[in-house]
């Protein structure tokens, strides 16, 4: 466009491309564009009929607030004094939108009192607030439990006769919830009913829902669920909510209820008079659905919600559950880990590492060392790593599981690995470096020339330190790993009994610790043996059914 006269671009294709840019929170590019703006055309053009014609334009209020508005997913509120700089070089004034969108990126940013001041700057200046500059008001008063102060703002909106969007009552809802006043919530509610271009009702109980639940109002949780069905029926979102409500909440048994109801593709209302929707479980269901079983140690539901899920043609995400997986099989449901590793494989992705782990000791309680070496091979060929310090965590927190002969047969199995080919392999090192200094573990003679053939250093005064405190036999933290892009990086050190856990599942540690007693099968069937014998029990099902 810029290239051409006929087609360079005036001050409405600008504000535009500027209001487009802004809703998707391209700063930079927009950035740029006020840069083209201002310097005109790249390079000179021919044939211009117009001897005075200056392309050159400046920034109004529109591409400015366009900015705004762009700083929002961005928490930029220095852009927002910026902006307001440029515009007051410019002689230009801010508008009421120009005053809400900077309250927005001060409320993203956690400025609370910005928000306040911006706001009294706005009507010093004379100027009448909008229903986006009460929404940013509303939020603030929620963010700080302010409730009172909220609600008396929606009343001053009301009596300025400002027309409110349906968002606007739907967050001081949601605001009042956070407080335990859900029946208040319920009143906002109905004028968010009256209000045009409303959400579904569904939506809009939902979020009240979940925002008791961040509050920790469970009791409310279950009473807006039951006024619900009064009125609606409760979509796919609702139905989550509820299941993860009940999870964490030691209340499996409602959602197991929940779940099985959706399973049957309906979901009945309590209002005989009303119409059913059509439900079905999806891989957040799923998933919320094998957190609640793993909470109540609910093993073998949690085997059949997983064979379900799998026949539906979901998989687990081992970034966000790779420990429900592990819980399982420390359990005793052992084929759900191969199941798990082997699908990863398939998919052409790397397995967690807390998988590797878990597959690592079992090997070892079976005795299969050479299939620890393929793991470890595995997990360097994957850029994965262990270090010396998770090994010894490793050894510690399973020492009620694996014997510490195994350990030592492990360390003859290793020594008798070609040095060459051990030296390239980080986690090989750290494994011999770990049992080395480990001083619960009896080393035999040779293991000394094997590590001193793999360059490692015996002095090393990081695990020399860390081992004095950490013994296969004694206790302490653990640090996890997670993977990112494909390589693995150390989480934060958590205290719980030594245990690797998600950090979002508090309830880990115990969870597991409860099933360290149970010991796996080395003879166990393939992926591709457990899917059809699920697949095969499923049509047996039917037919005796039919």
């Amino acid at each position: 466009m810029r290239e051409h006269i006929s087609s360079y671009p005036d001050m409405p294709a600008y504000h535009s491309i500027a209001v487009t840019l802004g809703q998707a929170g391209y700063l930079k590019e927009l950035l740029n564009i006020i840069d083209c703006l201002r310097t005109g055309p790249s390079k000179l053009m021919t044939n211009v009929k117009f001897l005075h014609w200056d392309p050159r334009l400046e920034p109004d209020v529109v591409v400015y607030n366009a900015v705004l508005n762009a700083c929002v997913p961005w928490k930029q509120w220095k852009g927002a004094f910026w902006v307001l700089q440029q515009m007051r070089q410019s002689g230009l004034k801010p508008s009421s939108a120009t005053y809400g969108l900077a309250m927005e990126v001060m409320l993203s940013s956690g400025k609370f009192d910005l928000v306040y001041k911006f706001f009294e700057k706005m009507e010093k200046a004379g100027l009448t607030p909008n229903d986006s500059t009460y929404k940013a008001l509303v939020c603030t008063f929620g963010k700080e439990g302010k409730t009172d102060e909220a609600l008396r703002a929606v009343e001053e909106m009301e009596c300025r006769g400002v027309v409110a969007r349906a968002s606007v009552y739907f967050e001081l809802a949601c605001c009042l919830c956070s407080v335990g006043r859900w029946k208040d919530a319920l009143l906002q509610v109905e004028k968010l009913c009256k209000c045009p271009s409303s959400k579904p009702l569904a939506v809009t109980f939902t979020g009240l829902i979940q925002s008791s639940a961040a509050a920790g109002h469970i009791h409310d949780c279950v009473s807006i669920f039951q006024y619900m069905r009064e009125f609606c029926a409760p979509n796919i979102g609702t139905i989550n909510s509820m299941i993860k409500v009940y999870g964490q909440n030691n209340m499996f048994d409602e959602s197991r209820l929940l779940f099985e109801g959706i399973k049957k593709g309906r979901m009945g209302l309590q209002n005989p008079g009303s119409s059913d929707s059509r439900l079905s479980p999806d891989v957040f269901t799923y998933n919320l659905m094998l957190e609640a079983c793993t909470v109540a140690h609910e093993w073998d539901y949690l085997e059949n919600v997983y064979k379900q899920m799998v026949l539906r043609g979901y998989s687990i995400d081992q970034s966000q559950h790779a420990w429900l997986i592990v819980a399982a099989s420390r359990a005793g449901k052992w084929h759900l880990l191969d199941h798990a590793f082997e699908q990863s494989l398939e998919m052409g992705e790397i397995p967690y590492i807390s998988l590797y782990k878990e597959k690592i000791c079992q090997s070892l309680q079976a005795g299969e060392y050479a299939k620890v070496i393929t793991y470890i091979h595995d997990m360097a060929q994957g850029s994965l790593n262990i270090t010396p310090n998770e090994w010894m965590q490793l050894f510690k927190e399973n020492e009620n599981r694996i014997r510490k002969e195994s350990w030592q047969e492990l360390l003859h199995e290793l020594n008798s690995l070609n040095a060459d080919d051990s030296g390239t392999n980080p986690i090989l090192r750290n494994l011999i470096t770990s049992l080395h200094h480990s001083s619960g573990l009896d080393m035999p003679p040779d293991s000394r020339k094997c590590i001193s053939t793999l360059g490692i250093v015996e002095g090393d005064k990081e695990l020399v330190s860390h081992s004095s405190n950490i013994q296969l036999t004694g206790e302490g933290g653990k640090m996890t790993s997670n993977i990112q892009n494909g390589t693995c990086m150390e989480a934060d050190q958590n205290q719980n009994n030594g245990v690797e856990k998600d950090t979002r599942n508090p309830l880990m540690a115990d969870i597991i610790n409860d099933n360290m007693h149970c010991f796996p099968d080395s003879n166990l069937p393939s992926s591709y043996e457990i899917l059809r014998e699920w697949r095969q029990n499923i049509k047996e099902k039917v037919i005796v059914e039919c």
